[in-house]
C-alpha cells in the first residue's frame, strides 16, 4: 500500500522550500564533525553503519526549518 494521494500532493507543494532549507543549512552550519555513526539492523535483518546528525544539531536543525515555515508558510 502507497502513501495517499493527497499526503504526496501537500508535501510537494513545499518541496523546493524544504530543500532550500536543508541545503541552506548544510552549507553553512554542518560540518563532519557533527555527525555521528551508529549501527543498526535493517528491515532485512542485515547490520550496517549509518551517519546522523548529532542531538544538538538535530535540534539546530529542526529550529530553523520550523522558523522558516513559520515565516513563510501561513500556518493557522
Amino acid at each position: 500500500m502507497g502513501t495517499p494521494a493527497l499526503v504526496c500532493d501537500f508535501q510537494e507543494i513545499h518541496r523546493l522550500l524544504i530543500d532550500d532549507v536543508v541545503i541552506d543549512f548544510c552549507r553553512k552550519n554542518v560540518k563532519v564533525t557533527d555527525f555521528v555513526l551508529r549501527s543498526e539492523e535493517s528491515a532485512n535483518k542485515k547490520k550496517m553503519k549509518r551517519h546522523y546528525l548529532r542531538k544538538e544539531k538535530e535540534r539546530e536543525f529542526i529550529k530553523k526549518a520550523n522558523d522558516v515555515f513559520q515565516r513563510q508558510v501561513e500556518i493557522p
